[in-house]
């Protein structure tokens, strides 16, 4: 009884959740619309970040230079950190006050001392406002412009061979799941049985929404992102659950234990990486209608 109130309450947060947030929920705001010129589509790459790594390259090499004691390297590093960091700040209006030029020009006249103790202390200001500029901006930015919207994603029902957007194929999904734990609990095995057999389909399905995102050179080649969520392993859980039932006399031990690898390791793991983002996506998609 026990294994199967936490499996309610898993099953509860995992597929339930996503219809009881509201926009209103939520006080992560979206970025600026100024800093939509600076990430595709408008910007052919993601200038903005590759700004950011232009500072964080240059501060952070002060530090590698300053340690091997390449004053020249760790002075031009200086330079170029002050350089880059004064046109960030001019990029987004809205985030201009997160910027300190004078810690920043403190900063980079400090590495001429040659003196290790005067550029660490000079250093701190600097790093106090790109740590709050991240911790305020740092998710809302990655929500925005890195993860894929699911809304973009189409896949096909094997079940009724049709094709749906990827939301109401995971309500499909979690529709089996619920059938199977909720009928097993009255012993209505048959209905456990087909709604094994659509999970089972549909969780192969699954697979083909991974390449979407994941397929790249190098992931043909080496451990693929399938192998993960929905790998084999999980797929043999669910064989194994079938076969059980098809006995007719199905073990409740191997049901649940079952019910909780396919739970934990492939739909909770799955949700725990990719919903926070897609949840604030729906949040603001949400406040704008």
């Amino acid at each position: 009884m026990k294994i199967r109130l936490i499996l309610a309450a898993i099953a509860l947060c995992l597929f339930v959740a996503p219809k009881l947030i509201f926009a209103g929920d939520y006080i992560i705001s979206p970025p600026p619309k100024s800093l939509d010129q600076f990430y595709p589509p408008e910007s052919k790459t993601p200038r903005w970040t590759k700004q950011m790594h232009k500072i964080s390259g240059a501060f952070g090499g002060v530090f590698v230079d300053m340690k091997e004691n390449d004053w020249k390297n760790a002075e031009d590093g200086a330079k170029r950190f002050l350089e880059s960091y004064t046109e960030a700040s001019k990029w987004v209006p809205e985030w201009k006050d997160l910027f300190d030029l004078k810690a920043a020009q403190n900063f980079s006249e400090s590495v001429a001392s040659h003196d290790p103790k005067q550029i660490k202390k000079a250093s701190g200001p600097v790093a106090k406002t790109c740590a709050k500029c991240h911790s305020k901006n740092y998710l809302p930015v990655w929500a925005k412009y890195h993860m894929p919207s699911v809304k973009k994603i189409k896949i096909t029902d094997p079940i009724v061979e049709e094709e749906m957007n990827y939301k109401d194929f995971m309500y499909r999904l979690s529709a089996n799941f619920k059938e199977m734990t909720v009928n097993f609990s009255q012993e209505q095995y048959m209905k456990v049985f087909q709604a094994a057999n659509h999970f089972q389909k549909r969780i192969k399905e699954l697979r083909s929404v991974c390449s979407k995102c994941h397929v790249s050179e190098w992931s043909r080649s080496a451990v693929s992102v399938k192998q993960f969520f929905v790998n084999d392993d999980i797929l043999e859980v669910v064989q194994d659950l079938k076969k059980d039932l098809a006995t007719g006399e199905p073990s409740p031990e191997k049901f649940w234990e079952s019910i909780e690898t396919i739970s934990i390791q492939s739909c909770k793991k799955c949700h725990l990486v990719h919903q926070p983002l897609t949840l604030i996506q729906q949040a603001w998609a949400e406040s704008e209608n």
